[in-house]
């Protein structure tokens, strides 16, 4: 697997975190229109950072590449923001 698809898994799953665009309410549910377009968005930054990679460019740490895939998100109007688990009982 590549290591930008390998980031922007943990970012969404492992770490708790999703992107919204900016100035989402805190209780923000994307429409399954933004969810597609947020996905799409999603694959072409990690595409076009993955490619690089392919030119023999040294792998950058996971710090690097976690700010590299918001940079490109930013750019396509989204933010990475935590995800605000509420656990009961």
């Amino acid at each position: 697997m590549h290591a930008y698809t390998v980031t922007a898994d943990k970012l969404s799953g492992q770490y708790l975190y999703d992107w919204k665009p900016p100035g989402s309410p805190e209780l923000y549910v994307p429409s399954d229109q933004e969810t597609n377009r947020q996905q799409a968005d999603l694959r072409s930054c990690v595409s076009t950072l993955n490619a690089v990679l392919e030119k023999n460019v040294p792998i950058p740490s996971r710090e690097v590449r976690a700010i590299q895939l918001s940079h490109c998100m930013e750019a396509k109007g989204w933010q990475l923001l935590p995800v605000e688990v509420l656990v009961t009982g």
